[in-house]
């Protein structure tokens, strides 16, 4: 829908993740996210941008734990690296993002081409 105006996605506290847990996919939500979750990731994110690509043990523990926290609890952390069939780099960054930003899947519904009308390109 091109030049229709939409409103803004709504925040949206809730992050979903799936793990294989016992040969079944098991769906998780962390619901209800908390102003201290969000600051922990934001600590969390400005540690892993001090030295990227570099993260030592004791940082993935700390990574890994604040997942588990952030879902209630639900699993633990060896459920989470053995049923995670993604690669931690990738997830566990864009779930601490999501924590900070307090949305998931509301990025989709963004609009299609977000350039106010004013600032559009003027026919000449």
């Amino acid at each position: 829908m091109r030049g229709a105006s939409r409103a803004p996605p709504e925040r949206i506290s809730m992050i979903q993740l799936t793990l294989r847990l016992n040969g079944k996919d098991k769906h998780f939500t962390a619901d209800g996210l908390t102003m201290r979750a969000s600051v922990t990731a934001y600590k969390l994110l400005a540690k892993m941008d001090e030295t990227p690509g570099e993260y030592p043990p004791e940082m993935i523990d700390e990574l890994t734990g604040f997942v588990v926290q952030v879902f209630g609890e639900k699993f633990t952390v060896d459920d989470l690296l053995d049923g995670c069939k993604d690669s931690f780099f990738r997830v566990v960054p864009g779930m601490l993002r999501a924590v900070v930003l307090g949305v998931n899947e509301a990025i989709r519904s963004f609009p299609e081409n977000p350039m106010p009308a004013a600032t559009a390109k003027k026919k000449g």
